[in-house]
């Protein structure tokens, strides 16, 4: 089966395609009737219509994709949960979340060759290549790294806590240094 195009639900509406345009993408620079709105909402409804994602960032020179940048390494239920609410946050907003593991040999600038992110979300840090990618983009930069290690320390002291409270007195540490510039 053929993907359903805004060109049928033209079509179905008696309208023509930049109406659909216009009507579908909410644009307030043309007003039309509710009647005229009404059939085309209703006609992309039964035909079951949705946009076409890379035509809509072709047009708009970037897409609804926010890419968090990782680090290739095991995540722990911290970074799953924050993990789990920035996809719903973006999800929220009728976005996509896109991660991406930071590898050897891999760089940024190999992704934003097949994606134009609307954002992207440093969650481990960049290294001098990928950070002077990241600023050349033109791509808003968020860094959430100060808030993963302040969550990391939280959760480190409410370990050490609980262990103390057992009753251990001797305790050490072992683990990658994550917060390392690489």
């Amino acid at each position: 089966m053929a993907r359903v195009t805004a060109a049928d639900v033209a079509e179905e509406a008696g309208v023509s395609r930049s109406t659909v345009s216009y009507i579908l993408n909410g644009s307030d620079r043309v007003r039309f009737p509710d009647a005229t709105v009404r059939r085309v909402v209703d006609a992309a409804a039964r035909l079951n219509y949705t946009p076409n994602a890379a035509a809509s960032a072709l047009r708009r020179g970037r897409s609804d994709v926010v890419l968090a940048v990782l680090q290739d390494m095991p995540h722990g239920t911290a970074l799953g949960r924050l993990l789990d609410e920035l996809t719903a946050a973006v999800a929220s907003r009728r976005q996509s979340l896109v991660t991406w593991a930071s590898r050897e040999g891999s760089a940024l600038a190999d992704v934003l060759h097949d994606l134009t992110p609307r954002v992207i979300v440093e969650l481990m840090p960049f290294s001098d290549a990928d950070r002077a990618t990241a600023s050349g983009s033109g791509i808003p930069v968020v860094s959430a790294i100060e808030a993963l290690i302040d969550l990391e320390a939280h959760v480190g002291a409410a370990q050490v806590d609980h262990l103390v409270a057992l009753g251990h007195r001797r305790l050490q540490r072992a683990g990658q240094d994550h917060h390392r510039n690489r």
